[in-house]
């Protein structure tokens, strides 16, 4: 099996520095001629702005930062922002943690043993997809660090290195509340598959791991989100055509299926989120319906809602 030492190939570094300068410079265009539509960046800056003054409250959306989506991970942008106290330190940081995708990838398909010129061109593909550009050069979200904290997540799982598994398990949890439920189905998937090594490796590396993410999911509805909410963001609102609260959308679930198979009608039908995530591979991905399993939660989470 190759070893993690394997030699990076100039393409992949050459790829990866011209995917970093070419997003940071459109999204420094784009923030300087004030093409940003949406407030999602003055968000985190005004949000480590505060923090850094011992205030908590955003102003834009009148709750602290983990009052609207659990991401404690951006409190580690607070060293740097206080040295470089400027809105595209934030593009900066997820600029590069896309960067490091190539690599990450590459590492993977060696030691997956697949092929050199296979090998680069999957590495290549993590920064050369649509959606990666597109989420790139759309401002800065913590929930795009999701991508290469879980491509270090698989990486650290097939290197059997439980440290590093538990470092980065947690670090894609802290990236937003629904990451807890990727990781569930992800531990789930995986405990079937890995059912053949033995009650101790799937507890250890699976059902553990479920119990932590469904944990802190349970943690965030019913206690942080409360106390520091308060009603001031409703994101139900983008379900309210399923039901008038989240007990009633599950109900109804049963009760009135044609509800959710109309939304999803409209989703897959008049949107593009599927197309965009599968016709660039190809619709390789169809052909490992694991992974479909996995990306399940998250996949119905938006097909549901109201936005097409």
């Amino acid at each position: 099996m190759p070893t993690d030492a394997a030699k990076t190939p100039r393409a992949i570094v050459w790829g990866a520095g011209l995917f970093a300068g070419l997003v940071f410079l459109v999204s420094w265009w784009q923030w300087w001629t004030f093409q940003y539509g949406t407030f999602d960046l003055a968000f985190y800056v005004q949000a480590l702005w505060l923090a850094l003054r011992g205030k908590w409250t955003v102003s834009l959306l009148n709750v602290p930062l983990m009052g609207n989506h659990a991401e404690p991970i951006v409190f580690l942008i607070t060293p740097l922002f206080a040295i470089f106290p400027h809105p595209m330190t934030f593009v900066a940081v997820q600029t590069l943690a896309f960067a490091t995708m190539p690599f990450t990838a590459w590492r993977i398909a060696r030691r997956l043993e697949i092929a050199r010129p296979a090998a680069i061109c999957l590495a290549l593909a993590t920064v050369l997809t649509p959606a990666t550009l597109s989420i790139g050069i759309y401002e800065f979200h913590p929930e795009a660090l999701a991508a290469p904290l879980l491509l270090l997540l698989i990486e650290a799982r097939l290197a059997e290195r439980y440290g590093r598994f538990w470092l980065w398990f947690v670090a894609v949890l802290s990236v937003k509340e629904n990451m807890a439920l990727l990781l569930v189905a992800f531990c789930a998937v995986w405990a079937v598959l890995d059912a053949q090594r033995g009650r101790a490796w799937v507890l250890r590396w699976n059902l553990a791991p479920l119990v932590v993410a469904a944990a802190w999911l349970l943690i965030f509805g019913k206690v942080i989100s409360p106390a520091l909410n308060a009603g001031n963001v409703d994101y139900l609102q983008l379900y309210g055509h399923l039901g008038k609260s989240g007990g009633d959308i599950v109900a109804k679930f049963f009760t009135e299926p044609g509800r959710a198979l109309k939304a999803l009608h409209v989703a897959l039908t008049q949107g593009n989120l599927l197309p965009a995530l599968l016709v660039p591979f190809l619709l390789l991905p169809l052909l490992r319906p694991r992974w479909l399993l996995i990306a399940a939660p998250l996949l119905a989470q938006h097909l549901l809602s109201w936005r097409s």
